[in-house]
């Protein structure tokens, strides 16, 4: 039996099956995550989105935040993707129980799926704050004024989906938690932190699953990774297999290359490249700048790194000299999760340069400083999805593989 028969056997062996997804699932269907979308805001908007997509952003600034709904969150066009249409066949079959998704474009049911636990709402329903009356998703995209109003009283328009400073449904929730704690084999976001609803996810992974539940996912905090041992339940962290995180460091390498190029105003070779942090997206990162000519600077705290990358060929010094090595920098690429990229860094750089931070949210740039200063800061998530989006299934497919081997050799 070869590996992929043996993990379909799994899921053939399974019949609770409980999917658990967010931006990531949509983004191959053409539907961008709000919080990296190519930094389109920063060009557009006043605001980041999480202000804009917040209650009283609504209520103070409703044309606004409709030019950035309009524009960002109603994707009516777009069609569900192989990840959709095999979650529905998986639950026509009998097999995947729920779908718990943080999405709101209804993808999942134009597949086919049934049921669906929309925590965050759906851009499909919306409401007259006034008499209730309901309106489609067309409606509010075609209205011809600013701010969709109700055809029966007049009355403002509100999308159903929860906005920040907004509780989510109670009765959804409550869903959720029972899909998710009776689930036999539990499918969880890369990365799993990324997920809102922590809490809720922590609770039922301490009191709900038993240890004959199977849960897939990828970079598990360290909480959940002692709460999964301690309890003896069998899951595979994608992110903590050492290929996956090689294979990964590559596509997002490539994917930064890429942004580079459509962002920037230099060509990349013979440019001043500042790479922060060296760990192994960092080392990717620096020698595909160097193989395209640029004049690559790592910044790190430790000093075995920096002498790591000064025996790879590059200039590296600690994030104390950072502001030094700004001066003259075109670009600055962000890998470390801490805040790393000061206003004393940032302030340094030329007012043309481009600061692309792909460390995990909310990255280690001083995005705020960035804007006073007029320098576009991206943080960029997902590079290998958005870039590379077959090649990014290949190697969760060959970890799967690797995953199952293991277990089968138990």
């Amino acid at each position: 039996m070869t590996n992929i028969e043996q993990f379909l056997q799994m899921v053939k062996e399974s019949d609770n099956i409980v999917f658990f997804g967010g931006a990531g699932v949509s983004t191959e269907s053409g539907i961008p995550d709000f919080r990296s979308v190519d930094g389109l805001y920063n060009q557009k908007y006043d605001y980041p989105p999480e202000t804009i997509l917040s209650h009283s952003f609504y209520i103070r600034y409703p044309e606004e935040f409709y030019r950035f709904y309009r524009d960002k969150m109603l994707c009516l066009t777009a069609e569900p993707n192989i990840t959709h249409k095999k979650l529905a066949e998986l639950e026509a079959a009998g097999k995947v129980k729920a779908v718990v998704t943080q999405n709101i474009d209804g993808l999942h049911q134009l597949a086919g799926s049934k049921r669906v636990l929309e925590l965050h709402g759906s851009v499909h329903r919306n409401y007259c704050r006034k008499c209730g009356k309901g309106f489609d998703a067309e409606y509010v995209r075609d209205y011809p004024g600013k701010v969709p109003l109700c055809d029966a009283c007049g009355g403002t328009i509100k999308p159903d989906v929860v906005l920040y400073e907004e509780g989510l449904d109670q009765g959804t929730l409550e869903a959720a938690v029972r899909a998710l704690a009776e689930a036999d084999m539990l499918i969880l976001p890369i990365p799993v932190t990324k997920i809102p609803e922590q809490k809720m996810l922590n609770d039922i992974l301490n009191k709900n699953l038993t240890n004959d539940t199977l849960v897939l996912g990828g970079c598990f905090s360290t909480e959940q990774q002692e709460l999964l041992e301690r309890r003896d339940i069998h899951y595979l962290d994608f992110m903590r297999d050492e290929i996956v995180t090689e294979e990964n460091a590559v596509a997002t390498a490539e994917g930064v290359i890429a942004e580079l190029v459509n962002h920037s105003p230099y060509n990349i070779e013979e440019a001043k490249i500042i790479v922060t942090g060296y760990g192994c997206c960092g080392r990717a990162v620096a020698a595909r700048l160097k193989a395209l000519g640029a004049r690559v600077t790592v910044l790190a705290r430790r000093r075995e790194v920096r002498k790591l990358a000064k025996k790879d060929g590059f200039y590296a010094a600690d994030f104390a000299f950072g502001p030094e090595e700004a001066m003259g920098a075109a670009m600055l690429v962000n890998t470390v999760p801490a805040p790393v990229v000061t206003g004393a860094i940032i302030r340094e750089l030329p007012r043309d340069a481009y600061i692309l931070d792909i460390a995990s949210k909310p990255g280690g740039t001083d995005f705020a400083c960035a804007r006073e200063c007029g320098i576009r800061a991206d943080l960029a998530l997902g590079l290998p999805g958005k870039y590379a989006p077959k090649e990014s299934a290949y190697i969760l497919d060959r970890a799967v593989e690797r995953f199952v081997r293991k277990e089968h050799e138990m």
